[in-house]
């Protein structure tokens, strides 16, 4: 069986669903006989057998912080979904003082200020007979929590986009919109109702699966990546698995051009329409990465104001992903992709653009793991071709914020022009080091409430 993590994980999923109340053999066996018993579905998972797994470190790594969900929608309590009212309510709270963001693990947690705050206004409402969890604590506070999510840690054209009135969600990993995936516990409702979007049915988890569970079920399960080794210790501990480098097919023939640090991002941008202008009139077709569709958007309006041809390729232009990418490489042209374009893309050189250099590949905003990086950088020279690579940076980047905001703060101050290059390798390594070891504790904590979770539900699941 040939397919992608996802839909094989949710095929497995779908078949625990369809088999609970027949958890043992023998359960089976007699719901099969007996004419009032319930028969076991055909499963669609035909066994965990073996497992090859294609850019092996995305998916047991950076994808593993996220639990795959299957939901089924519930109808609304009451006339009237409180979504509105708590977003209103909760856009009164003061950061600090009533509630705390971690943005790198994105979290929000109330405290105790908070939480009376919260209760006091939800008692208000409840007096007014106003539908919704305003009486009830834990939902009250649930809710509370999404709302807050939804105002500070989910932002448009970045996490998702709103098509046709509605608000589908941006795989951060790969760029690409997921249509048929929606946020649980009433936060994609809270989206919707934030953008002034009619709210959808709300859904409730039916099953729920990670992939440390799924691959551990496997008898044998292997991979491959071009950037493995530097998770080689996390896949040891988590599956059990070494790494083995294999040297390249050809000699790599990539040149680093090196990093270079702005001190506000509309320094950054015209620093990388000039580059593009460079690159472009020298007959080399450039390839660049940006972290968001918004930032995506935002270059190609400096490159447009300088009259500098290219093509965008973001989750809005997802149907056009295959002919953007096949002409990405023709000598002269420039590009501008989210990570639709990044890990595992193929970029095919004509003979002009090999002959000028190849493709020359620029980073705009370093991610939370150097892997991802490196990844893009990947997409110059393959297979023995010319191609060059370079970081241009800003103090501002969403990375710098989130995970080295006083050293980036310091460094903006009074500057816009290019920082010292020692200074922009000391800012990326603290900030992805930061980044990095958060990731392995929001990793961590997914991998232990998925297996308290399991024991749970194989306690209430066992037969009598």
């Amino acid at each position: 069986v040939y397919g992608s993590n996802k839909e094989m994980a949710f095929d497995y999923l779908r078949d625990r669903i369809a088999a609970r109340g027949l958890a043992t053999a023998t359960r089976a066996a007699a719901a099969r006989l007996l004419p009032t018993g319930r028969a076991r579905p055909a499963p669609i998972t035909q066994g965990l057998a073996f497992a090859l797994v294609d850019e092996a470190d995305l998916v047991l790594i950076d994808e593993a912080r996220t639990p795959l969900i299957i939901s089924a929608a519930v109808g609304e309590s009451g006339a009237e979904p409180p979504y509105a009212a708590m977003l209103s309510l909760v856009r009164a709270l003061e950061e600090g003082a009533d509630y705390r963001i971690d943005r790198a693990l994105r979290r929000v947690e109330l405290t105790a200020a908070g939480k009376s705050r919260l209760a006091a206004a939800g008692d208000a409402l409840a007096a007014e007979e106003r539908p919704g969890p305003w009486s009830l604590k834990r939902a009250r506070e649930d809710l509370a929590t999404q709302a807050l999510s939804a105002l500070h840690l989910f932002h448009r054209d970045q996490h998702y986009i709103v098509v046709e009135g509605e608000a589908r969600i941006v795989d951060e990993a790969t760029g690409r919109v997921m249509a048929d995936r929606k946020w649980e516990r009433g936060l994609q409702q809270l989206v919707e109702t934030k953008e002034g979007l009619e709210p959808s049915v709300r859904r409730e988890t039916t099953g729920r699966l990670t992939y440390q569970q799924w691959f551990g079920r496997y008898l044998w399960f292997g991979g491959m990546s071009g950037s493995a080794a530097e998770a080689g210790r996390e896949l040891h501990l988590v599956y059990e698995r070494s790494v083995v480098r294999i040297p390249t097919h050809r000699r790599s023939r990539r040149r680093w051009h090196g990093l270079r640090l702005y001190g506000s991002q509309q320094a950054k941008w015209v620093a990388v329409s000039e580059r593009c202008h460079r690159m472009s009139e020298k007959g080399r077709p450039v390839l660049v990465g940006t972290r968001s569709v918004k930032d995506s958007e935002a270059l190609s309006e400096v490159l447009a104001a300088a009259g500098i041809a290219h093509r965008v390729l973001n989750a809005r232009q997802d149907a056009e992903e295959a002919a953007i990418v096949a002409e990405a490489g023709e000598a002269g042209r420039v590009t501008v992709a989210t990570a639709m374009a990044g890990r595992g893309t193929d970029i095919r050189l004509d003979s002009a653009a090999r002959e000028a250099g190849g493709l020359h590949v620029i980073l705009t905003g370093f991610h939370e793991s150097g892997r991802t990086d490196r990844q893009l950088y990947g997409r110059a020279g393959r297979q023995g071709d010319p191609g060059s690579a370079e970081a241009i940076v800003a103090v501002d980047d969403e990375l710098f914020r989130d995970h080295a905001p006083v050293v980036a703060r310091a460094l903006s101050f009074g500057r816009a022009g290019r920082l010292p290059a020692l200074v922009a390798r000391v800012l990326k390594a603290v900030a992805q080091r930061r980044a990095e070891a958060k990731a392995l504790t929001g990793r961590r904590l997914t991998q232990s409430s998925g297996r308290n979770l399991e024991k749970m539900l194989g306690f209430a699941n066992r037969p009598d």
